[in-house]
């Protein structure tokens, strides 16, 4: 574990309220009211299995009755969740729902914490260059990939200028096989380019217009 992740885990510890509030006098008044479907006290519960206090530390209990809070739309388990998601020690790291967890908080009228919005706004930023780096990495139709596209674009289009009415059938259904065939090349090249560009979309479109007069 790095320290960065040390010092989520101790924050989660630290930052959040006691669970000795006046909704469950013990650990099993708050299981009963929890499992009445009382939020406050189910998360309550879970912050107890989480701390161990009163019970044994559990944190897979701890995030089930978390879980089953913020389900009824209770604020500090969703924010308690976006915490527990940012850390990657309990759970598998999920930056994403973390996120969703924090912003679940707020829509359910939980006022975050600083260190909360502080740590959101961290992930949001990390979220973003994330996928723009990914995106960047999937963009990228290197120069001969393009040169390929242009050059099969420009033989189809020197085909489009056959008119198909003088050709006999023989060498339409060759050159409607071939362009079949250059489509679908076409198509795996820009497969590679998970973000088109405008003019790699405009390629797609031309090339689809092309072979219509082979199709009809």
């Amino acid at each position: 574990m790095n320290t960065f992740q040390k010092i989520l885990f101790i924050l989660l510890f630290s930052i959040f309220p006691s669970v000795n509030g006046a909704s469950c006098l013990n650990v099993e008044d708050c299981r009963v009211k929890a499992k009445q479907g009382d939020s406050h006290s189910q998360y309550k519960l879970g912050q107890m299995y989480f701390d161990g206090n009163g019970v044994p530390q559990d944190y897979t209990e701890s995030i089930l009755w978390f879980s089953k809070s913020a389900g009824q739309g209770y604020g500090h388990s969703y924010e308690k969740l976006g915490w527990i998601y940012s850390d990657g020690r309990v759970v598998p790291l999920d930056v994403d729902k973390s996120i969703r967890m924090f912003n679940l908080a707020e829509l359910n009228n939980k006022e975050l914490l600083p260190s909360s919005v502080r740590l959101r706004d961290m992930l949001i930023k990390i979220s973003r260059e994330k996928k723009e780096k990914e995106c960047k990495k999937k963009s990228q139709c290197d120069h001969i990939t393009k040169l390929k596209i242009k050059t099969y674009i420009q033989e189809m289009n020197e085909l489009s200028l056959i008119t198909a009415s003088k050709l006999t059938m023989e060498k339409r259904d060759i050159y409607q096989r071939w362009c079949s065939l250059t489509r679908d090349k076409i198509n795996k090249l820009l497969d590679k380019c998970r973000c088109n560009e405008s003019h790699i979309k405009e390629l797609k479109n031309k090339l689809y217009i092309t072979c219509e007069v082979w199709e009809e």
